[in-house]
């Protein structure tokens, strides 16, 4: 005498219903995980493939401690869960209005201005170089 498939016990005195084993989760903290998981919904998963849009257009995810770290990429500034911008300027408006924006650097347009004897280059707080005779001069002050 036995007791019936999937049941347990003395065929005897009682056969019971063997019971399926509860599933244990993978996690129920960050610490039973790897540094780069985190505990979510009790399975080990990387934060950043779960949190799907968390990093901004020129951010990248990184996991450090079981936490998504976003971070701008090389050649960007910013805050990476908002925007990163590229380092440098884009426009003149990006500069001090002394300054020009060339090959994304602020300069003093003066700098690439060749002006004519007897005269000086200076900015005019619009980005712009201009030419002008020194004291005493007059005339063309670009030849």
């Amino acid at each position: 005498c036995s007791c019936p498939e999937r049941h347990v016990g003395s065929p005897f005195v009682q056969c019971n219903r063997q019971m399926d084993p509860v599933p244990q989760p993978e996690c129920v903290s960050d610490d039973q995980c790897t540094n780069d998981k985190a505990c979510i919904n009790q399975q080990c998963v990387n934060p950043c493939s779960a949190s799907n849009g968390l990093c901004n257009l020129n951010a990248e995810c990184r996991v450090q401690f079981h936490r998504a770290i976003c971070t701008c990429r090389d050649g960007y500034t910013g805050n990476a869960q908002i925007a990163c911008y590229e380092i440098g300027c884009r426009s003149d408006s990006d500069c001090p209005a002394t300054e020009a924006c060339v090959n994304k650097n602020c300069i003093d347009p003066c700098r690439y201005t060749q002006c004519g004897r007897n005269a000086v280059c200076k900015t005019d707080y619009n980005h712009n170089a201009r030419c002008h005779c020194i004291d005493g001069y007059r005339g063309n002050a670009l030849t």
